[in-house]
């Protein structure tokens, strides 16, 4: 009989849009204080792009040093960039936390093991664009990863890489995704895709696997049935901040969206 192997809990955070403004950095505080809480810590902490919100008068390397100061409690926290932060910065933040990485094309995609599971952490950023897109040379990299790793593997970017059913999210995620999509139906060990960029806690399935899109923790993203020509605001900045908990237990994982009260 094999040792039984715990799960492996992953907080996921994504669209903190952080500007140096206290009461945004407030938000990000409330949930790092719900995980510091929890009597299960998570094993990893992701945070799936737009960490940063671009603005003149402040840093964007600055932004991410006071969240890795926030936020390292314990597990290892994992960053992966959105479309809002800048490139220059965020590569100049891996290199100052020692974070290897691989370069293509000016996009920056990691593979890192934690514990039984192994995370691609891709990015997906065009340059002066909200939409996302993926170079051959990353799905030749993120083949070459899973090929010489034995690990079960999730992948995780900003961008969904599927229509939403949204007016207006679905003129903005991924483009040209049938090729990270074949690489996933091809690689068994594959068994969610992490995303992050709508604001508004989403399940779908991509590659024949879960495709779990995690809330903002900066704001909430409005649903496709409340949009309409009167009320095309896409995102409420009144609503509480929120984050996904997955539980990945051998194949199987098990997603909990919560919202702080």
């Amino acid at each position: 009989m094999r040792d039984e192997v715990a799960p492996t809990w992953i907080a996921h955070l994504s669209d903190l849009h952080l500007d140096a403004l206290p009461e945004v950095r407030e938000r990000t505080v409330q949930v790092v204080d719900f995980l510091r809480q929890l009597t299960v810590p998570p094993d990893a902490v992701l945070v799936t792009g737009d960490i940063t919100e671009p603005r003149d008068d402040i840093s964007m390397f600055d932004e991410l040093v006071w969240l890795d100061s926030e936020i390292r409690f314990g597990p290892p926290v994992l960053y992966c960039p959105g479309n809002s932060d800048d490139r220059e910065a965020f590569r100049s933040f891996l290199d100052a936390r020692g974070d290897p990485y691989t370069d293509i094309d000016g996009q920056v995609h990691q593979a890192r093991v934690v514990g039984e599971l192994q995370y691609l952490l891709l990015d997906s950023r065009v340059p002066g664009s909200f939409v996302g897109r993926l170079d051959r040379g990353a799905i030749d990299w993120a083949r070459c990863e899973l090929d010489a790793s034995a690990c079960t593997a999730v992948v995780a970017m900003h961008h969904p890489p599927v229509p939403l059913g949204h007016p207006v999210v679905d003129d903005l995620r991924m483009q040209d995704a049938e090729e990270l999509e074949g690489l996933i139906a091809e690689h068994d060990s594959v068994i969610a895709t992490l995303c992050g960029h709508t604001h508004a806690a989403t399940s779908a399935s991509f590659a024949g696997r879960p495709l779990l899109i995690a809330p903002g923790v900066h704001s909430a993203g409005q649903l496709p049935p409340t949009f309409s020509a009167t009320n095309r605001a896409l995102i409420d900045e009144n609503a509480a901040p929120a984050l996904a908990l997955h539980r990945v237990d051998g194949r199987r994982i098990v997603t909990y969206f919560h919202t702080l009260g």
